[in-house]
């Protein structure tokens, strides 16, 4: 997943995405419990808002914004992956974050948020 996600991410900004699923309304739910300050939500809200099928609205360039899975390089994600691996540091300022996170691979980050996804209730 991590591979592929990293690939789509090189296509052109403006390249439409159909995916071929539609979830989109639960991966905003998923996305709004890792990320719930993230502005670009609101657009995704609103395509859910406006279409019953949100394929082909979106753009490379939205994912990169909204998408989790291809956010492993922000610290928002990081964190999730360092908060739910060592859940008695809560200070994301703390130096034992950033060594953490900047140790922490892709891959691990993905999986983790992945389990995540799989047992997500919102």
């Amino acid at each position: 997943m991590n591979a592929a996600l990293t690939y789509l991410g090189t296509l052109p900004n403006s390249t439409l995405v159909y995916s071929g699923h539609e979830y989109t309304g639960g991966n905003l739910s998923f996305a709004k419990s890792v990320d719930p300050d993230n502005k670009a939500l609101e657009r995704l809200q609103e395509l859910v808002d406006a279409h019953k099928i949100t394929q082909g609205y979106g753009t490379i360039g939205d994912e990169k914004e909204w998408n989790v899975f291809m956010r492993l390089g922000t610290d928002v994600v990081r964190w999730v992956h360092f908060s739910v691996r060592r859940p008695w540091r809560i200070d994301p300022s703390c130096i034992f974050y950033s060594k953490a996170t900047n140790r922490t691979a892709d891959s691990a980050i993905m999986d983790e948020l992945r389990d995540m996804k799989n047992n997500f209730r919102g």
